[in-house]
């Protein structure tokens, strides 16, 4: 077939178009580039809100610091008459940065529990690496009820999965793994955290057992919720020749669901916020139910 000449110039002389949203979701995240080749620069993130009450002399300074604040939480959750109980460093703007944003806080329709109200001390974290400030306390508040084990494997299901050198060599060992929990109670997304001795398999073989096991799901504000974290501590232990493994719930690791703490969305990046107490070389246990910052 052959093309007449016209349209051929015609297509020549044709504009490229640009596109017309590049940086729309799904988009191609290459910059797109101007007349003459130059790549144009991604646009900024925008920065959290709630950094303007980071104290502007101690940031321009570089200066990071804390501030603990006592405060009256109401039946809605809302921080009221909070006073100054420590800052550090002193002089930096950060306590009263803290009363600031506890004078935002704002009540939680959801939650009307007289039970609520007591006097609550927190602390709030200023930092620079990354830029935060948290607890956020001027977002609403939430009460929070972590995931549960209910069910475990059974010792047949314990002892299949018993990593087959470290059982021949007699190491015993444990692992760490962190999983979501869905509605119908099954963990999901499962990943190690850490195992000890490395390099048996511990960690693998707890992964292994992860369907195995039945959750309550996460509640806040009184609802179930999908993908709330949980951390499930494995120990393999050769007790007997029938029952090799040993799986372990410290009471101290395991939420009381018959009380449900406040918490605050968390400022900057990061994981699941919370105190931790693991047994592994030092490392990090599932959060406490106390007040755990919600992302």
């Amino acid at each position: 077939m052959r093309i007449p000449l016209a349209l051929v110039l015609a297509l020549a002389a044709a504009p490229v178009l640009a596109d017309p949203a590049p940086w729309a979701a799904g988009a191609s995240t290459a910059s797109p580039a101007q007349p003459g080749g130059t790549a144009l620069p991604t646009p900024p993130k925008p920065e959290d809100p709630v950094l303007a009450y980071y104290p502007a002399k101690a940031r321009a300074a570089g200066v990071e610091g804390k501030a603990v604040i006592s405060c009256t939480r109401t039946q809605h959750l809302r921080l009221d008459a909070c006073s100054l109980v420590s800052e550090d460093p002193a002089g930096q703007g950060f306590g009263q940065a803290a009363l600031d944003m506890a004078a935002q806080s704002p009540d939680n329709p959801k939650i009307s529990d007289p039970k609520a109200v007591q006097t609550a001390q927190l602390s709030i974290a200023f930092t620079l690496k990354p830029p935060a400030i948290t607890p956020d306390v001027t977002q609403e508040a939430h009460l929070r009820i972590p995931p549960l084990v209910i069910t475990r494997p059974s010792d047949r299901q314990i002892q299949a999965a018993y990593p087959a050198r470290a059982f021949d060599q007699e190491i015993e060992g444990e692992a760490l793994i962190d999983c979501g929990v869905t509605l119908e109670g099954q963990l999901e997304r499962c990943q190690l955290y850490a195992e000890g001795p490395a390099g048996y398999g511990f960690g693998q073989a707890a992964l292994d057992l992860a369907d195995q096991y039945r959750a309550k799901p996460g509640v806040i504000d009184g609802e179930a919720v999908s993908g709330a974290l949980i951390r499930v501590d494995v120990q393999f232990a050769q007790q007997s020749a029938d029952a090799p493994l040993a799986i372990r719930s410290p009471d101290h690791d395991r939420p009381n669901q018959n009380q449900a703490a406040p918490a605050w969305p968390e400022g900057g990046p990061g994981g699941p916020a919370g105190s931790r107490n693991g047994s592994i070389g030092g490392q990090s246990g599932p959060p406490s139910s106390g007040a755990t910052p919600l992302p």
